[in-house]
Order: C-alpha cells, then structure tokens, then sequence
C-alpha cells in the first residue's frame, strides 16, 4: 500500500506538468495562428492547382513560403494566386524577394507591401534536439488552419544520402529536421516551431518508403533558413495585380463571369 501510494505521489507531479505543457502550447499556437498564410495557386479558370502555407517572419511583412508553391504560379503566366490569412483578409499588393539559392533550398522570402506590424515568428538562430516537442501550422487538405504536434526525431545536412533522391531535388545540402508530426498536401512552407513559439523550421519534402511503409516528415532548419534570409539578393518583384486574387474564389469567378 506504501509503495502503490509513493507512485501515486510520484505521478501527480508529472501529469500536471504535461497539462501545463499542453496549456502553454495550445496558447502559442493559438497567438501563432495569425500570423500564418494560406497560399493557394489556381489555374486561369479558379481551379486550385497546389496549396500550402506562408508566415511572417518580422514586422515589416516579410513572410517565408516554399518555392515549390511559387514554383506552380510561374509555370504559366495565366496562373493566380491567393494570399489568405486567419482573419479572412486577402492580401493584394505582394513582392517577391527571393526565391531558392545555390543550395537549391526549397524557400521564397515575399513582402506584404500592405499590412504594417504584422503578427510573427522571430526567427534568429537556435539549438535543436531529438525529443524536443514541436508543433506545426499548416492547411492539410483543407482551407482551414490545422495545427499538429510531435517531436524531433533527427536532423541532418545530406539529404540524398539518406532518401537517394536525384540531384536536383530541392535542399540536398540544406540542415534538415525530422519529426513524426504527419504532414500531408497543404502542410508545405508552414512553420514548425516550439513551446516558446520559436521557429524551429519550415515545412517542406515528405518522403514514403515502399518497403517498410512509413513516411518521413521533414522541414527545413531554422537556422538555414536565417542563412538563406540573410544571403539572399532581394529582387522586390511586385507580383502584377491582376495575378493576385484579393477576394473568395467564388466571388473572383463570379466577376469573371460578369466580365
């Protein structure tokens, strides 16, 4: 009876340590939420070719997504895009700053020329280990935000060594972290941060083995994200107007019609 009680004792402590963990997440996460970015590429017609996430990064607007996203956009010249925040606000006046690096990093740094001090994740350089718990924010199959916790498994700089991708696979020499956080569709550029609401890293591969079924979640670290920020020669293309739709989808098709 001694010792059933001693571990009971013992237990009270840590249960009430991890609810405080989990109400200390919920909180960043819920104070994170806006200043997230849903970003969706459509074709001429409004039909949506690819969605993923954005987030601010600083008060001035600048905000980090994957280039793969921005990729779809400048695949044809007739392709839209969507800028959607938590708020129900649509961005309409957007630069494009940055895209990839001799790294071949799967990253674009853009400019809100029209929001001021915008909610964000500081980003700065920060140490990283395995087990440490991470959640993150992105758009899984859905137009609502999602968020999703886990932990770190592993982080790593030779991607092609570990998965045997090709050559012009995206970050192949980039610092890459391992998390058992499932991502899906519409989870890519979102940010993966900690309990203090510090950028871990950004959302991007997902790699599926065919022989043990499993599938790896990567992002990439923050730390070269910070890197590719900082190196990078910012261009400042203003993204035309009529690229961007600053309104629902139904509502942009509508016009169109009316046109």
């Amino acid at each position: 009876m001694k010792t059933l009680l001693f571990s009971l004792i013992l237990t009270f402590p840590l249960m009430a340590q991890n609810l405080s963990s989990l109400r200390s997440f919920d909180k960043t996460i819920e104070h994170r939420l806006n200043a997230v970015i849903r970003i969706s590429v459509l074709s001429k017609d409004l039909k949506v070719l690819t969605t993923g996430a954005g987030f601010y990064i600083g008060s001035k607007g600048n905000f980090l997504t994957s280039d793969h996203i921005i990729k779809e956009l400048l695949k044809d010249e007739n392709n839209k895009i969507q800028f959607k925040l938590k708020s129900g606000r649509y961005l309409s006046q957007v630069s494009l700053l940055a895209c990839k690096s001799e790294k071949n990093i799967d990253a674009c740094l853009l400019k809100d020329l029209s929001l001021k001090k915008p909610p964000f994740f500081p980003i700065k350089n920060i140490k990283i280990g395995r087990g440490h718990e991470v959640s993150l924010i992105g758009f899984c199959n859905s137009e609502m935000h999602s968020s999703k916790r886990g932990r770190i498994i592993d982080y790593f700089k030779d991607l092609n060594s570990k998965f045997k991708t090709s050559k012009e696979a995206y970050n192949q020499k980039v610092m890459m972290v391992q998390t058992d956080v499932a991502q899906c569709p519409g989870d890519s550029g979102g940010p993966l941060f900690n309990s203090q609401g510090e950028l871990v890293g950004m959302a991007t591969n997902i790699f599926k083995s065919t022989t043990v079924q499993k599938q790896f979640n990567l992002s990439i670290h923050n730390n070269e994200l910070l890197a590719f920020i900082k190196n990078s020669g910012l261009k400042n293309i203003g993204l035309s107007q009529d690229r961007i739709l600053s309104s629902s989808k139904a509502k942009a098709r509508l016009l169109k019609l009316i046109k």
